[in-house]
């Protein structure tokens, strides 16, 4: 009788072991398949899903989503109205469209900023030459080699736009005459360009920065508005068009 005692209370002590090692194994597998997607950020009306293999898919809860730091009066200047010298007239082109955004009281033309800050035979102007003008006119504005996608758009969040200089020939055309996504004109080889950043969207999963591209003249839409008005250009594709071009942006500070 004696050694009985003893078996039986071994016995339950191994049984309510075992059922405890059992609860926690279960509890550790449900915890592990609950995890499968994780870090999951909300960005206004984005979503940002991080899954374990640390890949990045950005989807938006309506399917469009749009950051557009325009302003309530026309700020677009076009290249063409320099004549001749409109294929070399980019930079100060962009130039006049950000002393234009900065403030609505600035009103000269292409021909008279070109008149002022460039007199001469052509309409080329430097990267070096931009930044004295904007020292000049009092632009807040830095120099960065941080173009990823995501630091352009913490640009934008904070009510700022880009100036950029880019390899042309690595964004796609558009699909039609009409479409609002992808350029609007040829370039066959190496055409390196400067145009503004303006706002940001997502469509059908897709990043797209929305633009002010320069080249106009007979670039017209049905509406009769210039095509490179708020045009929008693959995200990833414009990041590899500055890797290909300058390698740094200029943000304006508004």
């Amino acid at each position: 009788m004696k050694n009985k005692k003893i078996k039986i209370p071994r016995l339950i002590m191994i049984i309510i072991g075992l059922m405890a090692i059992s609860f926690i194994i279960i509890f550790l597998l449900k915890m592990n398949g609950s995890s499968s997607i994780n870090n999951i950020n909300s960005y206004d009306n984005t979503v940002d899903l991080k899954q374990d293999d640390e890949t990045e898919i950005l989807i938006s809860n309506e399917n469009s989503y749009l950051i557009d730091n325009d302003r309530d009066y026309d700020w677009y200047y076009d290249q063409y109205e320099c004549g001749d010298d409109r294929y070399g007239a980019c930079v100060p082109t962009t130039i006049s469209m950000v002393l234009r955004w900065r403030s609505e009281e600035y009103t000269l033309s292409l021909e008279e900023f070109l008149n002022k800050y460039h007199p001469g035979d052509n309409s080329n102007m430097s990267y070096l030459e931009m930044e004295t003008i904007f020292e000049n006119e009092e632009v807040d504005f830095i120099e960065s080699k941080n173009y990823e996608i995501d630091d352009i758009v913490s640009y934008l969040k904070e009510d700022s736009i880009a100036v950029i200089l880019l390899d042309m020939t690595k964004i796609d055309n558009q699909d039609y005459s009409e479409s609002k996504i992808g350029k609007y004109y040829s370039t066959d080889y190496v055409a390196y360009h400067s145009i503004i950043i303006k706002g940001y969207t997502l469509i059908d999963d897709i990043e797209y920065f929305q633009v002010y591209d320069p080249i106009g003249g007979s670039y017209v839409s049905n509406d009769g508005s210039k095509k490179g008005i708020n045009q929008m250009y693959n995200a990833l594709q414009i990041y590899n068009a500055i890797k290909n071009g300058y390698r740094k942006i200029w943000i304006i500070n508004g």
